[in-house]
């Protein structure tokens, strides 16, 4: 299947646009599984990539995505683990890659991804909060 062989971090003569894109199809559909997204995801944005690739790859991933990642929960945590397991300096290299992806999305949309950003803060910060007071 092509879509299968596009996904594919070993299939590397596939353009990463294209692959990010089937990564995203597959994983909807339920053909790759989330620990297998992640190590893709991972695969990707790794620095040993071209930034170029890494900006096609992460573009195809969440084309037309705005509104998705606010209806997946598993989207949303999978993109967000994968920001948040960054280290400073990779994600300031990835920075400009991630602001044009996100640029694509309506303005409607990334104002909604903001507020559930904060929302989704807040709430494991109380979550952290009754934790603690549970465990004193």
């Amino acid at each position: 299947m092509v879509w299968v062989r596009a996904a594919d971090p070993q299939f590397i003569r596939a353009h990463p646009l294209l692959s990010g894109y089937a990564a995203r199809i597959l994983y909807d559909k339920g053909r790759i599984s989330r620990e297998e997204m992640r190590d893709t995801l991972s695969f990707y944005s790794s620095v040993g990539n071209a930034p170029s690739d890494i900006a096609y790859w992460f573009e195809g991933f969440l084309r037309a995505s705005g509104s998705v990642l606010l209806l997946d929960d598993n989207l949303w945590q999978l993109v967000n683990g994968w920001l948040c397991g960054l280290s400073d300096a990779n994600f300031i290299e990835l920075l400009p890659v991630i602001r044009r992806t996100f640029s694509n999305f309506t303005t409607a949309e990334r104002r909604k991804l903001g507020r559930e950003g904060r929302i989704r803060i807040e709430r494991n910060r109380y979550r952290n909060r009754l934790r603690g007071t549970f465990l004193q």
